[in-house]
């Protein structure tokens, strides 16, 4: 049963359905990797305060293993060597004005 507008299609209810499931896995890992829910706070602004710093540092978190994933993919490629050994080979060099 879904309460929606009668114009609306099934295939957006699907979407809006499956969209759930993402939002329920970023609350577990927000939850058990940041602390989301080891909050304390006597006012609605600490706890503001505590959700806003938490989901931050879940979003940091994100990006630094992205980013670790991608470098560690990115030396699986044969060209990776190649390219770094051309790399070394440039030398910085001062320019005199």
């Amino acid at each position: 049963m879904v309460f929606a507008p009668q114009a609306i299609t099934l295939a957006a209810v699907v979407r809006v359905a499956g969209s759930r499931w993402t939002l329920e896995r970023g609350v577990e890992a927000a939850t058990g990797e940041v602390g989301w829910d080891h909050d304390e706070v006597r006012r609605g602004t600490g706890w503001h305060r505590h959700l806003t710093r938490a989901m931050w540092a879940l979003a940091l978190r994100t990006v630094m293993r992205a980013g670790t994933i991608a470098v560690e993919g990115l030396k699986k490629l044969p060209l990776y060597n190649s390219l770094l050994r051309h790399a070394r080979s440039f030398q910085c060099r001062k320019i005199h004005w």
